[in-house]
């Protein structure tokens, strides 16, 4: 092998985990796309994981750039988003999504969107009700 193929695996075996063990990162993935309206904890996903809790934390940010409690909460902004879009009351996306109470999940909701719940649907039934414009949300 040349020099430059040489450098590459050393740096691929540095940076990226074994094949079986992304596979195993993905299906934990999955197991929070599944289950984010239940109350899963990092345990629980670790298990789905089989891979202990501390190096799948790891391992699931190096993969997808964040934590695994980060993706699970973006998961569950962007549901409710899409059902607050829908119409849905505020208090029913916050069961709905997994959030336990309506003031955790309303002042994690304007941190991360800028904008409450309440204000965002109600921004979503303004542009529902004027076909033609110009903003977007």
């Amino acid at each position: 092998m040349s020099l430059y193929t040489d450098h590459l695996e050393i740096y691929k075996r540095s940076m990226l985990a074994p094949d079986y063990v992304i596979q195993k990162i993905i299906v934990a993935k999955h197991f929070i796309d599944n289950n984010y309206q239940g109350d899963i904890s990092l345990n629980e996903i670790s298990r789905a994981s089989l891979i202990s809790k501390f190096h799948f934390i790891r391992l699931f940010r190096k993969t997808y750039g964040r934590t695994p409690n980060q993706y699970l909460v973006e998961i569950r902004i962007t549901k409710a988003k899409l059902m607050l879009k829908q119409g849905y009351a505020v208090s029913d996306v916050c069961v709905a999504v997994g959030f336990c109470s309506i003031t955790s999940f309303t002042s994690l909701y304007k941190k991360i969107t800028g904008h409450t719940p309440a204000y965002f649907r109600r921004l979503s039934s303004i542009k529902k009700a004027i076909p033609d414009n110009n903003f977007q949300i």
